[in-house]
Formats: C-alpha cells, sequence, structure tokens
C-alpha cells in the first residue's frame, strides 16, 4: 500500500463521526508523524481533547498521557511521584510509569494555566526528548504532543521558549454548517478513541526508520520561492506595524528555530504523499504554522496565499521578462512603422530650425524658431541670414498657431496668423524597405518562439505538478487556488500570443495598405 493511501485511510478511521474537524484532524496526524508538536486554540468544547486522542490510536504503541492543568498543577502529575525508597538512598528519582516520560503521545490541557516552573520544564522534552532523573538523562519515546487552550501565554513569564517548539498552531472553532450540528445533536456519542487496523498504525520501528527517510525529502524550487516569499512578507508586515505604530496588530516573529521545525513538517507531508520533494501545494501548511496570536491568522493566511499564487510557477520569472520584452519589442516596431511627432517643412539657419513666413501682403519673408512650437511667450523673428528684425514679433500661445505682428511705425501694426506646414502627421505610416519589413517579422518570430518554448516548460510542469498535487494535509480550496494560479499563467500566455498576432497583423497591414 503507498503512503499516501494507508494516510487517507488512517484519516477515514481517525475521522469518524468527528464534523468539521478533517483539515484540523489531518494537520495533527501530520505533526505526530513529524515528531512535532502541535498547539490547538479554542473555545471549550470543540472536540480538541478528542482530536488528540485519536491521532494517539494512530500509532501501534499505547502509551498515551493527559493531563488537564491548572495553576495548582505539580511537578507529580507530569513526570511522576518522587521514589520514597530511593529518597531514603538519598537519591531523587522519580517513578515515571504512566506519566509524561514514558509516553509514546500526550495531551496537555488547558497549557498556561499552569506555573511557569512546570511550563518550563517540559522545554526539553517537547526539543530534545530527554528527561533529566535523578542525574541520568533518559529518552522520552513521545512522539508528538497536542496542546490545547482557550489562550495564549501570558506576556512576561518567558513562555517564548515553549510557544516557540509548537510547529503546527491550529484554531479550533464550534461547527458552523446547520446540517453537521444538527447530527451532533441527534446522534450517538462520539468515542474518543477508535480501532485502527495493525497495517494502517505505525509501530515504533516504522516510525523511527521513516524519520531517516525524511532527512532526504528535497524542496523544490518553486516551494523555496514561496517561502522565500513569505518571509518577505512578515519582514513587510513587520515593518509596516513600525511605520504606521499600529497598536491592533503584533509583530509577527518566527525563530530559526521554528523555521527549521516548520521545515520538517512540511517534508514528512512530501513523504506521506510518496513524493522526494516539497512542492507549492505543501507550502499550504505554512499558514498553519507562522501565526502567534490569533488575531494574526487571516494576515498570514493571505501571506501565504499570496505567495503561492505569485510563485508557484518558476516560470513566470521567464514569463514577466517575456512580456517585457514584447513591450521592448513593440516600442521600436511601432517607432518604425509610425511616426511618432508632427514633422514640419523648415529652413535651417546657421545650425537652427526655422519656419520660413511670407506674411500676406508683405513682401517680407520673417524666420521663426521651430522649438518655440506649442510654448508661450513673445519672441522675435529674424531674416534669412539670422539676424534679428526689431519690428516683427511672434506667439504661439501653447498651441501650432502663431501669431504675428508687424510694427509699422509707433502706435501702428499689423497682425498675421500663421500655421507651419505638415510634412506628415503623429501617426502617419513611414516607408521602409523589404530588409526592414524581412527584420521585423524576424523579431516576431523568435519571440513566438521563445513563448512556445515557455509554454511548453509551463504545461509540463503542470501536468507533473497536478499529478502529485492531491495531498490529505491540504485543503481542497488551497489546492484549487494553486490550479487557478497555473490556470492563469496559461491564460497570459494566451494573451502574449494573441498580442503577436496583432503585431504582425499591424506590420502586414502597414505593407499592403
Amino acid at each position: 500500500m503507498k503512503r499516501k493511501e494507508r494516510i487517507e485511510k488512517l484519516l477515514e478511521k481517525l475521522g469518524a463521526n468527528l464534523y468539521e474537524r478533517e483539515d484540523i484532524l489531518a494537520k495533527c496526524l501530520l505533526a505526530a508523524l513529524s515528531g512535532e508538536s502541535v498547539f490547538m486554540y479554542g473555545p471549550p468544547g470543540t472536540a480538541k481533547s478528542l482530536i488528540a486522542r485519536r491521532v494517539a490510536c494512530a500509532f501501534a504503541e499505547t502509551g498515551y498521557f493527559e493531563c488537564l492543568m491548572n495553576r495548582f498543577t505539580t511537578p507529580e502529575e507530569l513526570f511522576g511521584p518522587v521514589s520514597l525508597k530511593a529518597l531514603k538512598e538519598d537519591r531523587y528519582l522519580r517513578k515515571t510509569e504512566n506519566c509524561l516520560p514514558e509516553a509514546e503521545f500526550a495531551f496537555l490541557d488547558e497549557i498556561w494555566k499552569a506555573g511557569p516552573g512546570i511550563l518550563n520544564t517540559l522545554l526539553t522534552i517537547l526539543n530534545e526528548r530527554k528527561f533529566r532523573n535523578d542525574g541520568t538523562v533518559c529518552d522520552v519515546p513521545l512522539k508528538g504532543i497536542v496542546a490545547a487552550s482557550n489562550e495564549t501565554p501570558a506576556q512576561g513569564q518567558g513562555l517564548e521558549a515553549l510557544y516557540d517548539r509548537f510547529a503546527i498552531r491550529l484554531k479550533v472553532e464550534p461547527l458552523k454548517k446547520k446540517d453537521n450540528f444538527m447530527t451532533l445533536l441527534g446522534g450517538d456519542r462520539v468515542q474518543g478513541t477508535v480501532k485502527v487496523e495493525k497495517e494502517l498504525a505505525f509501530d515504533e520501528n516504522e516510525w523511527t526508520a521513516m524519520m531517516g527517510e525524511i532527512d532526504k525529502v528535497k524542496f523544490s524550487e518553486d516551494a523555496c520561492n514561496i517561502i522565500h516569499a513569505v518571509r518577505k512578507a512578515i519582514e513587510d508586515y513587520n515593518s509596516d506595524i513600525e511605520k504606521k505604530k499600529n497598536t491592533k496588530k503584533t509583530r509577527l516573529y518566527v525563530s530559526d528555530r521554528r523555521w527549521q521545525k516548520i521545515a520538517r513538517v512540511l517534508k514528512t507531508a512530501a513523504y506521506l504523499c510518496d513524493r522526494d520533494e516539497v512542492l507549492p501545494v505543501d507550502t499550504a501548511i505554512l499558514a498553519s504554522s507562522l501565526w502567534s496570536d490569533p488575531s494574526q491568522q487571516t494576515d498570514v493566511q493571505k501571506m501565504v496565499e499570496d505567495a503561492m499564487r505569485e510563485n508557484s510557477i518558476q516560470e513566470t520569472v521567464a514569463l514577466d521578462e517575456w512580456e517585457e520584452e514584447v513591450d521592448s519589442r513593440e516600442t521600436i516596431i511601432n517607432e518604425t512603422l509610425y511616426h511618432s511627432a508632427n514633422k514640419y517643412e523648415t529652413k535651417t539657419i546657421n545650425g537652427v530650425e526655422y519656419f520660413e513666413v511670407s506674411p500676406q501682403g508683405s513682401n517680407t519673408l520673417i524666420y521663426i524658431r521651430a522649438d518655440k512650437l506649442g510654448t508661450s511667450g513673445s519672441h522675435g523673428a529674424v531674416d534669412q541670414h539670422g539676424s534679428q528684425l526689431s519690428d516683427w514679433a511672434y506667439t504661439f500661445n501653447g498651441s501650432e498657431t502663431c501669431s504675428i505682428t508687424h510694427t509699422i511705425y509707433y502706435g501702428q501694426s499689423q497682425d498675421y496668423r500663421f500655421e507651419p506646414k505638415k510634412i506628415f502627421k503623429a501617426g502617419d505610416r513611414k516607408c521602409f524597405s523589404p530588409k526592414v519589413k524581412n527584420e521585423l517579422q524576424k523579431d516576431i518570430s523568435l519571440l513566438e518562439e521563445k513563448r512556445e518554448e515557455i509554454e511548453r516548460a509551463v504545461n509540463q510542469r503542470i501536468s507533473e505538478v497536478r499529478a502529485k498535487n492531491a495531498t490529505p494535509f491540504v485543503s481542497e480550496a488551497q489546492q484549487k487556488l494553486l490550479i487557478a494560479a497555473q490556470s492563469e499563467i496559461l491564460e497570459r500566455l494566451g494573451s502574449g500570443r494573441m498580442r503577436l498576432e496583432r503585431i504582425k497583423q499591424k506590420i502586414d497591414n502597414h505593407i499592403n495598405g
């Protein structure tokens, strides 16, 4: 049986009679199989303890430990009572049978209600799977801990290091769908444990061997791009909070240690789906790993989904560059095919372009500077040698029409209007040789070849990814998000093809018109 098929059957068993908890159950199981810990946030009565007990059933060994914690919880409740016999021998030895140090799987309910002293003792157990007993460091067989609470750790209690050990954070809410709620009301009491067939459960030897195999899983380039994009989004998020002095939002902090733990979870998700690399679909799990305060969950979800949408196919970069190349090439083609500005009939005098004007009714030729076209202000005209004519002045008034004033004598003047003669207008076609035409068509052909190359690569990648995209650890909605992003790339490629067709048609029309 393939690993993915086995996980799907196992989740079906563990999820019997549980409603709207499929994703939470899957991620809890994933964390346990990764050797990592889970924190579930939510109000009482939302099946948090039930989920933990069900996940424990996935393991062949039955060493399950559970503790409802409060501010009076003592070390003896978690780690076992001190041996009186050992005390008489001047030894401080705890009897750990049926307690946390000998558990395969543990559930700590209302974890943050316990005192900091108790909680900080959990650090080495969660991170290193070690417990110090009477001077001897013992290995803890613990595969995973699920902790639950309706609050996050209080600030200033030194609990950040412990909270950082929880690689997966899940928000558990009451049932929302009416049908599921009514089924809950009318159904039998849901059992905390279920019987799991031997071929589905994981035993100690198999789990240990699996830990070594997971180390060999690599990250695909697309998955790396998404992770880096998310990290950058977190930096921008924190920077925005500081810049705006936003007191309603709290900074997101993800330690290097937690990133390492998260990476372990992603690798496990890939391994359990019979893959040897982490794909973009697996990175959706980041949305259940990066938040610390529940108020951050929506923002984190958006960061992850945006990163998945924008970085799920590495050919996106090639497509972006191709589109920029098309923009540049189309600009050059337009400049080759059409005049970009009006061209006027001018005469050069002493290296300066002038309009030659013969005012009606006057035998005089005057010259006004062409570079004053479209400006405002009054200027003096010159003669054919470039010498200033004191009795002639002109003003363009910001348009192509020029007002000319000839001062005949004091108090007497004659006004004229002048509009420069256009040789051609902006947008008029240019003439060019067959050689230029062939070069333009060759440019378009090269662009089309490059587009087809990108399209082939994208289609091949999409085919590969969709075949491997299904995973029980990511919701269908998030899987569809990737498919939509991939379809968007194909749409852009299709638009690019039509754009090239329009450019080719423009060249043909120019030649044949």
